[in-house]
């Protein structure tokens, strides 16, 4: 379905969001063939250069269609790639969507994704006026959790019971976050 998204370049402090592109495909590959950062979702790790490249092209055209929000996270200082955001899942309203994301290894424990997804939220809340982000992680996915319930988001439950309709694996659990004053 197309909502009339737009990925935009944002920057703010020491990241970087934007748009993915086809020569951002050996990082991907490097991203999604981390088995240590692959063991909380039921994806198969990438084995090749040229999974990425479709992974790259379904994102570029899920992003012309304006269906998905997806960045590449870079650092500012080096325009290092080392993970992704994305806003994805939309309302059919165009009320809330779900937030993913990803990040090297090596690169965990630095703050990156929280100054990622703290400018994801504000442009989700303030310019796409959405008034709900879902987030669905791994029970056991300690820095997801942490990363959340920092931001603000409180725990509403495993998927199965929040949406019973969801194929997400039983460990899953979903965090929401609304938008309130701060974001309007």
């Amino acid at each position: 379905m197309k909502y009339n998204l737009e990925t935009k370049v944002i920057e703010k402090g020491r990241v970087m969001l934007r748009p993915l592109v086809k020569t951002d495909a050996s990082f991907i590959l490097k991203l999604r063939s981390d088995s240590h950062n692959m063991r909380f979702v039921n994806m198969k790790i990438y084995e090749n250069l040229e999974r990425a490249e479709r992974f790259i092209d379904a994102v570029v055209n899920d992003i012309t269609l304006g269906s998905i929000c997806f960045w590449g996270l870079g650092l500012v200082e080096t325009k290092e790639m080392i993970g992704t955001v994305c806003l994805w899942n939309v309302s059919d309203d165009m009320s809330s969507a779900e937030i993913g994301y990803e990040l090297l290894s090596e690169h965990q424990g630095y703050g990156y994704m929280r100054e990622a997804v703290e400018m994801v939220i504000e442009y989700a809340f303030t310019e796409l006026e959405f008034a709900r982000i879902d987030a669905v992680t791994h029970k056991d996915h300690l820095s997801s959790l942490s990363l959340l319930s920092h931001l603000g988001f409180l725990y509403q439950g495993y998927v199965k019971n929040v949406f019973p309709e969801s194929e997400d694996e039983p460990d899953m659990i979903v965090y929401r976050l609304f938008r309130s004053k701060k974001w309007r």
